[in-house]
This record gives C-alpha cells, sequence and structure tokens, in this order.
C-alpha cells in the first residue's frame, strides 16, 4: 500500500516536474516574444522618427523649391522688363544717331559753304591785290 502511494506520488512529482518544465518553457518564450516585442517597438519609434524626419524634409525641399520658383519668377521679370527698357534705349540711340547723321550732314554742308566763301574772298582779294598792284 506504501510502495503503491509512493509510486502514485513519484508519478505525481514526474508531472509536476513535466509541468513546471513546460510552465519554465513557456514563460522563457514568453520573456523572448516579450523582448522582441520591446525591440521591434524600438525599432518601430525609430523607423517613426525617421520618418518624420524626411517628412520634415521633405516640407524644407518644398519650400526651398517655391522658394526658388519665386526667386525665378521674380528673374523672369527683371529680364523682360530689362528687354522692354533696352528696346526703349535701342529706339533712343537709334534717333540719337540719326540726328548724329543729321547734324553731320548739316556740318557738312555749313563747311562746304564756309569753304566756297573762304575760296571767294581769297580771290576777291587776289583780284584787290591785282588791281592795286596795276
Amino acid at each position: 500500500d506504501t510502495e503503491i502511494q509512493l509510486s502514485e506520488a513519484n508519478r505525481y512529482i514526474e508531472k509536476l516536474k513535466i509541468q513546471i518544465e513546460k510552465e519554465t518553457q513557456y514563460n522563457s518564450e514568453e520573456k523572448t516574444k516579450s523582448e522582441e516585442a520591446q525591440h521591434l517597438k524600438l525599432q518601430n519609434n525609430f523607423l517613426n522618427e525617421e520618418v518624420t524626419q524626411k517628412a520634415i524634409d521633405l516640407e524644407r525641399y518644398k519650400t526651398r523649391e517655391d522658394e526658388l520658383r519665386v526667386e525665378d519668377s521674380i528673374k523672369e521679370g527683371m529680364i523682360i522688363s530689362l528687354k522692354e527698357e533696352n528696346k526703349a534705349f535701342a529706339l533712343k540711340l537709334a534717333e540719337i544717331q540719326e540726328k548724329e547723321t543729321r547734324s553731320s550732314n548739316e556740318l557738312f554742308a555749313v563747311r562746304c559753304q564756309r569753304d566756297a566763301f573762304e575760296s571767294q574772298l581769297k580771290t576777291r582779294d587776289g583780284t584787290i591785290e591785282n588791281l592795286r598792284q596795276q
């Protein structure tokens, strides 16, 4: 009778050992899963921070791109304005050159008249001198 009880007690102890071993293994697996979950949470947080930083960088790039577009637009406006001013200057220059040409032609005509009068004056002076010597 004692042997049967002892044998049953030993089987019960073996069952408890197996159950303890299973629970220890289960707890170990749970601990590993918990550690893995914690590691994954840390990785997720890191990736979320990276995504947030990338979004901030993208926003900066978009803002800078918009600023560059505005600068380009302003430059284009300035170029168009300067081209219009250049056209006006070119027209004024052509006008001045035309006046200069007219003035040069008038000056040439005046010089020709002067030269003709000087020549006539010299001729008359020569005639006067000839008449005096006669």
